[in-house]
């Protein structure tokens, strides 16, 4: 889980940094595995942000109303976002990117 990571580093990290980077996670996995993966990472890294870094910590309770309204807009933009790099659920970015590196023979 990423957040294990980050939990190290919570207080330097900050809860908008981490959030930042759960929505990039969650982006790059959109664009790389395609819209139904990419929807369950975003769903994964908003309990992962919630379970990690929001107050009351590792629990999923949620007490400022401040944060019910971070989370939600979290998910919102990590699943518009998932949905509009992998459209169809196709592949937007993957291996296929290297091939301007190589020349064809």
């Amino acid at each position: 889980m990423p957040g294990c990571g980050l939990v190290a580093f919570k207080s330097d990290v900050g809860l908008l940094n981490a959030g930042l980077l759960f929505l990039l996670l969650a982006l790059l996995i959109a664009a790389y595995w395609g819209r139904d993966v990419g929807l369950l990472a975003a769903i994964l890294t908003n309990l992962a942000l919630n379970f990690f870094f929001i107050g009351p910590l590792y629990t999923f309770t949620v007490q400022a109303p401040r944060n019910i309204v971070a989370l939600a807009v979290f998910l919102a933009v990590s699943v518009v976002g998932s949905s509009l790099l992998a459209p169809g659920g196709g592949k937007v970015i993957g291996p296929h990117l290297l091939d301007c590196c190589h020349p064809q023979a």
